[in-house]
């Protein structure tokens, strides 16, 4: 599998739908975005040498590329105001099983740093129907 391709201190967040029957066209038109990435199950993963297919289907939208900040809330502010407006449409899809989370990606500069999350970017994600809220910390 490839290891991240980001540097020290970067950080970046990235919604993820995922279900075994996602069709990457209906997501985009239902979240009216189009995806940072997608892949139907089945799909050839390119993070093996050997072909390995994927395990399930999935539509992420992630601010890699599109926010410029070392800090942790401007991308979950960022991500929440591209689903501003979608609350329901996370709902409908999580009552269909689909899985709906965020994760959080950081380098770690220093062993002794810390990621901070303000109440503002808090009390915003809680009105989001998000299954989950990952952190994936490298150092």
């Amino acid at each position: 599998m490839r290891k991240p391709n980001f540097n020290d201190g970067d950080v970046y967040v990235k919604l993820r739908i995922a279900h075994d029957e996602l069709d990457p066209i209906r997501i985009t038109e239902l979240m009216s975005h189009q995806p940072s990435k997608f892949f139907r199950k089945g799909d050839p993963n390119p993070s093996y040498k050997k072909h390995v297919p994927y395990g399930f289907g999935a539509w992420y939208l992630e601010s890699k590329g599109s926010v410029n900040s070392k800090e942790l809330n401007p991308h979950i502010l960022w991500l929440l105001d591209k689903l501003e407006g979608r609350r329901s449409i996370l709902r409908g899809l999580r009552a269909q099983e689909y899985r709906v989370d965020i994760s959080v990606f950081w380098k770690a500069e220093l062993f002794n740093t810390v990621l901070g999350l303000s109440v503002e970017a808090i009390e915003k994600l809680a009105t989001f129907d998000i299954g989950l809220l990952y952190f994936d910390v490298y150092f």
